[in-house]
């Protein structure tokens, strides 16, 4: 059923509100699914061609009221987010079930829509008009920047910095889907980048893309990608293995190692004593076991291969730059003697612990 009227009126939504209302009486599947299919197509009528500010609130107040009026709250939200997204991102999936699609040459004015129809239908909550609004103006500032560093990708390490304070953004407002697309696009242009230097599986690769977006999207100061993907892997491999999840642990961790090695890292003194934190972990080190779940014999040997390789690579970064032990914290040269020691790698041990940790 196609709705064809003109929304300059305050009468012309009053008589929909009666219309609609007539046929949610009738309370038959049909009767519920005319209206359903009436208040989207007004409401991507409204958006679409209606300019004046004044209409589109009204428009809101009123099509939203029949959404809370006929209890159809998830309807409304789903409706809230496809406009949503379409508007602010400029992106429309096609194949949905909600077969919604807003036209891209929509402006900010439907903004008025977009905060008073979702004011309308969160009315229970305490969020505020100006809070959804100010919400939505951020938004838009994300996806601006995100979208023109997509475009250029001149500089992966500012589009990824740009596109996870975006993706940090959505996470908090459980924009759910428009993560997903995020996380898509973002593990794509790391691949782009990285791809022929990293040899673990896509999958692994998409969670150390993931965990390194988090990082650097919630670090409330600036932070160098490099270090963002110290921690951020560190953190995920010693979640993974606390979990009891040691093949995706060292799958990760050979992800991490990839990508440091090939970045030079451990050439940087903030990043040394994540590298032996990384170690000990692949060495089952800091790390609380499942004694119920042992690691098997072959993975365990992969770990540990994996623990001297990156032992080894610190070590080598350390003494390359003219790094001093004497500046790593205690904890730090606890996990360095602790793993020599465990490797019976004392030529390294005699050294390190030689001439004030100096390499």
């Amino acid at each position: 059923m196609k709705i064809h009227c003109s929304y300059s009126h305050t009468e012309t939504l009053t008589v929909l509100r009666e219309l609609i209302k007539m046929r949610w009486s009738q309370s038959t599947k049909e009767a519920h699914s005319i209206v359903i299919r009436m208040l989207l197509e007004t409401t991507i009528a409204i958006v679409s061609e209606e300019r004046h500010s004044r209409t589109l609130y009204e428009a809101a107040k009123t099509i939203g009221g029949i959404y809370v009026m006929c209890g159809l709250h998830e309807e409304a939200r789903k409706v809230l987010q496809q406009i949503h997204r379409q508007i602010v991102s400029k992106s429309y999936t096609p194949g949905g079930k909600l077969d919604l699609k807003i036209d891209h040459s929509v402006g900010k004015g439907s903004y008025v829509f977009l905060v008073t129809f979702e004011e309308t239908i969160l009315s229970s909550s305490s969020t505020s008009y100006s809070q959804i609004m100010a919400d939505l103006l951020s938004e838009t500032i994300l996806y601006e920047s995100y979208s023109r560093a997509l475009k250029s990708e001149k500089n992966i390490e500012v589009l990824l910095c740009t596109g996870a304070r975006l993706y940090a953004f959505l996470v908090k407002k459980s924009r759910k889907e428009q993560v997903t697309i995020m996380q898509e696009q973002l593990h794509k242009v790391f691949l782009k980048k990285w791809g022929t230097t990293i040899k673990t599986r896509n999958e692994m690769t998409l969670i150390f893309v993931v965990s390194l977006l988090q990082v650097l999207g919630n670090s409330t100061q600036h932070i160098e990608i490099d270090h963002a993907a110290c921690k951020s892997s560190n953190d995920k491999v010693r979640e993974l293995m606390s979990n009891g999840q040691f093949k995706e642990a060292y799958e990760v961790a050979l992800c991490a190692f990839q990508f440091l090695e090939h970045r030079g890292a451990y050439h940087h003194l903030q990043n040394v004593g994540y590298g032996f934190k990384l170690s000990a972990y692949m060495a089952s080190r800091g790390v609380k076991q499942l004694l119920e779940k042992p690691v098997e014999p072959e993975l365990k040997a992969k770990m540990l291969e994996l623990s001297r390789n990156i032992i080894r690579e610190v070590l080598k970064a350390c003494k390359d730059s003219e790094i001093s032990f004497v500046r790593l914290n205690i904890e730090d040269l606890n996990d360095l003697i602790g793993l020599l020691g465990e490797q019976q790698n004392y030529a390294d041990l005699e050294v390190s612990c030689s001439n004030g940790f100096e390499i």
